[in-house]
């Protein structure tokens, strides 16, 4: 029996290892309204349903955050309720940044999922990606061979383990903000660099936490 919880726009996934296998995605912190999706497999029989998931309430005030990142610079980003502005210039915007849970032979893994929209018709050389909230900037992703799939660009980060030891912010009590530095480079030589702030809130992390679930052992 497997079991596959997506929540959030479908985009490419990783090789997915061999063996019994439990999946579930859930894509956090981002300011849209999400859609999920639910399927039950078992044998021949496929079940499925849907749902709105709405992060915070319908009125926001609008903030603004001065942020530190790697480099010792600050950047200053707008934020609507739990949920901070896309990024975006006169080329691109960043439809989508969260994080994802994935869950595979009883054991828990997360993984970044990004998506970016030009504005306009082009063609991609590379999408590099990092993680630029500590003082030295992380590559979480580098796409040497992108491609724009019905006006959207996507993909996502390698498996990272699910526990305090590889990712202790998603572990530890409250709120926790990560920005990336999102690099594009176009085939007719533009470069485009977008900073992507993501919130997580003390709610947030514990039900992704709960989402994921204990790890077990599974039986050959």
């Amino acid at each position: 029996m497997g079991f596959d919880l997506k929540l959030g726009q479908s985009s490419a996934t990783s090789p997915t290892p061999k063996g019994f296998e439990r999946q579930s995605e859930a894509v956090f912190a981002s300011p849209t309204v999400l859609l999920s999706t639910m399927v039950v497999s078992m044998s021949n029989l496929r079940i499925s349903a849907a749902a709105i998931l709405l992060l915070g309430g319908c009125a926001h005030q609008t903030l603004t955050e001065s942020i530190p990142i790697s480099g010792g610079q600050s950047l200053t980003f707008t934020r609507v309720g739990t949920g901070f502005v896309k990024a975006e210039n006169e080329r691109f915007v960043v439809d989508e940044a969260g994080l994802t849970t994935y869950r595979t032979e009883g054991k828990n893994f997360v993984r970044w999922q990004f998506a970016i929209m030009p504005k306009q018709e082009t063609a991609l050389r590379m999408v590099r990606i990092e993680d630029v909230t500590n003082d030295s900037p992380i590559l979480v992703l580098e796409d040497r061979a992108p491609r724009i799939d019905e006006r959207r660009w996507s993909r996502q980060s390698a498996l990272i383990r699910a526990n305090p030891r590889s990712i202790p912010w998603l572990f530890e009590f409250g709120r926790t903000t990560r920005v990336f530095r999102i690099t594009v480079r176009e085939t007719n030589g533009k470069t485009s660099i977008l900073y992507q702030a993501v919130l997580f809130t003390p709610k947030a992390k514990k039900d992704f936490r709960v989402l994921m679930g204990p790890e077990t052992s599974v039986t050959p």
